[in-house]
């Protein structure tokens, strides 16, 4: 880790667990509606359903809006739930999963460790800004990065090149929270190549970590 100077790390599924926070709050939000209970076969249907939109929307199938709401639409429908309240239920579930914080072994010390030697840290997050806002601050990781980048402010989705235009843009174009000055104009290393985002993704050098699924841990060489 030493020779890469800057490192863009997603959010869900790498250093925080997503599905543990997500049961959580839809578990929540039924109380809170008073919907009845929440099995887990149905949290495990939601959790394709939800799956299956995240990734049309990364395909450029769909676009946020559409899943946010598309998602328990789909779910909802299934499990004969009324579907009215959607809008708010999907609101609601921001919050609560904004407050559920569920860190992977080892993920803060990991950070710690690379702020400690000097490496740059991003957030770089597909999820909506009111729950990614919340969780970062509940959960502290909002003082170890030195800038956050959320698909919901840029205006992309990732892989789209156009999401990491503003990550690696001079600092003087950048109007989100980021570093003052690049030491020199980072060098990138062969193009990625993936069955999750194909050719579209921009070059860089990636690591790779196993934990729920592949996930792919963006780092630069600077």
């Amino acid at each position: 880790m030493k020779n890469f100077g800057l490192i863009l790390w997603d959010i869900d599924g790498t250093l925080l667990n997503f599905h543990a926070a997500q049961s959580a709050a839809i578990r929540r939000c039924f109380e809170f509606f008073r919907l009845g209970g929440c099995t887990d076969e149905m949290l495990a249907d939601y959790d394709r359903i939800n799956e299956k939109h995240w990734q049309a929307l990364e395909r450029g199938e769909l676009t946020k809006p559409q899943v946010l709401e598309g998602r328990f639409r789909e779910f909802f429908t299934k499990y004969g739930i009324p579907t009215a309240a959607i809008p708010d239920f999907n609101e609601e579930y921001q919050l609560r999963l904004g407050d559920t914080i569920v860190f992977f072994p080892n993920a803060m010390e990991a950070l710690e460790a690379c702020k400690a030697a000097g490496i740059r840290q991003f957030a770089v997050t597909n999820g909506t800004k009111l729950a990614q806002v919340r969780r970062l601050a509940v959960s502290g990781l909002d003082k170890l990065f030195d800038g956050v980048f959320i698909s919901d402010e840029i205006g992309y989705e990732k892989p789209d090149p156009r999401f990491f235009a503003p990550v690696f843009a001079p600092a003087s174009s950048r109007t989100m929270r980021s570093p003052t000055s690049w030491r020199r104009r980072p060098s990138w290393g062969r193009p990625c190549e993936n069955p999750v985002f194909g050719k579209k993704f921009p070059p860089a050098q990636i690591l790779l970590k196993k934990i729920e699924k592949e996930i792919y841990i963006y780092a630069k060489d600077c």
